[in-house]
């Protein structure tokens, strides 16, 4: 059956657009934050609570002031700036809101794909097709599985995303190679391979 959480890794993996799932995920949840901060936040005391608490970092507040409703954007800096002249120690506990809100999101999208990939049969196909996994998400995902999955379901999760990204490995090690030895006075005068300037930073 389909809930609230399962919808949505279904529609970014069957997407299968060849970016990954999960960075989908995050610029949905990233947007819709943006859109819940400047909307439906105003009116919940205890989130303009926390906003005059937590403020946001530099760059959802470069988004902000770059969407429409600047008014409410205007009350929620009025009022975190008088917390601030009454407490200024908040600013020692400054963590982003919507930064937050996202990690606390991905965290759930993160444990329920665990979930289907370990009881849903039809979700595991879909997620061992994939090779767009991006490896900021693969890394979340390998360190929840290792919480959250019985050990030999670990070791299989496990063998599951080295397969999805052997095959890029073994491009990103060729081509670092091969950038390398063009350094090699032997190659002296040899085209160096331009894919790792483009590609080197993918995989790390």
């Amino acid at each position: 059956m389909e809930t609230i959480y399962t919808i949505p890794l279904n529609e970014v993996f069957d997407a299968d657009d060849g970016g990954c799932p999960f960075c989908s995920l995050d610029a949905k949840l990233e947007a819709n934050t943006l859109e819940y901060v400047l909307g439906a936040a105003m009116m919940e005391p205890d989130v303009r609570q926390s906003l005059n608490k937590s403020g946001f970092c530099a760059g959802h507040l470069e988004k902000l002031f770059g969407m429409k409703n600047k008014l409410a954007l205007s009350l929620i800096l009025e009022t975190r700036s008088l917390s601030l002249i009454e407490n200024i120690e908040l600013l020692a506990e400054k963590d982003c809101f919507i930064c937050k809100r996202i990690r606390t999101e991905r965290s759930r999208y993160m444990s329920n794909a665990l979930h289907m990939w370990e009881k849903t049969p039809a979700f595991r196909v879909k997620f061992e097709n994939n090779r767009s996994m991006c490896t900021a998400h693969a890394s979340d995902l390998l360190k929840t599985a290792k919480v959250k999955l019985r050990k030999k379901d670990y070791i299989t999760f496990k063998a599951t995303i080295a397969t999805a990204f052997a095959e890029r490995l073994k491009n990103q090690a060729q081509n670092s190679r091969t950038f390398a030895d063009s350094f090699d006075y032997r190659n002296s005068g040899e085209k160096i391979n331009g894919n790792f300037m483009k590609k080197a930073g993918d995989l790390i």
